[in-house]
């Protein structure tokens, strides 16, 4: 007859697999999504009324404002890091494919900067802003997110027949659908996670 229980190492290992599975669940509460969500709507909105109405010479130079939401995250993350004791698994993949995603988006414009093609630069942008999103939502299976990813590719294709000024306008769509919503629904999860 089989021994149907456990050893002590394999309890222990059954726990501790269970404690990271739950804490999975409470990780990711939104937060960065709505501060980044929030600040890229509000820099596209404003690129549209200045290239639109010619308000600047150089309306490019409103996304040095992003460096405001990068110090934030910044500091927020190093609060977090102090605060926590373990690193999920999660976490850690999803902070690696958004620091990819950072450095594509660098070389995305860059490259198309360099080009310039400018009109190609916000549809690849839009294709890229999907490729986080829906990674961080399989891994979160969080299926918000999984959308809103897809709604970045949908957006993208509209964006190719806009000018370089209506552009702006699917871009803030996109981060509307991609970052915005999804992070309002992932922070009412968490909040209903820490309940029960």
């Amino acid at each position: 007859m089989e021994d149907k229980t456990l050893s002590s190492a394999a309890s222990l290992q059954l726990i501790d697999s269970m404690i990271n599975k739950a804490r999975n669940r409470f990780s990711e509460n939104g937060h960065l999504y709505l501060v980044w969500g929030w600040s890229i709507f509000f820099i596209t909105l404003a690129q549209f009324f200045i290239i639109r109405y010619q308000l600047l010479a150089k309306p490019q130079l409103l996304w040095m404002l992003t460096f405001v939401p990068w110090l934030y995250m910044m500091i927020y993350l190093r609060k977090k890091q102090h605060t926590e004791t373990v690193r999920t698994y999660t976490e850690e993949i999803t902070g690696y494919v958004w620091l990819v995603f950072v450095a594509m988006m660098f070389l995305n414009g860059l490259i198309l900067g360099k080009a310039k093609a400018f009109q190609a630069i916000l549809p690849l942008t839009l294709v890229l802003y999907g490729m986080p999103t829906t990674i961080s939502g399989i891994v979160l299976r969080f299926r918000p997110l999984v959308l809103g990813g897809a709604a970045c590719g949908l957006l993208a294709i509209g964006s190719l027949f806009a000018d370089y000024a209506h552009q702006h306008l699917f871009l803030s769509a996109a981060v509307a659908a991609a970052w915005i919503l999804p992070g309002y629904l992932l922070r009412r999860r968490y909040r209903t996670l820490l309940q029960h």
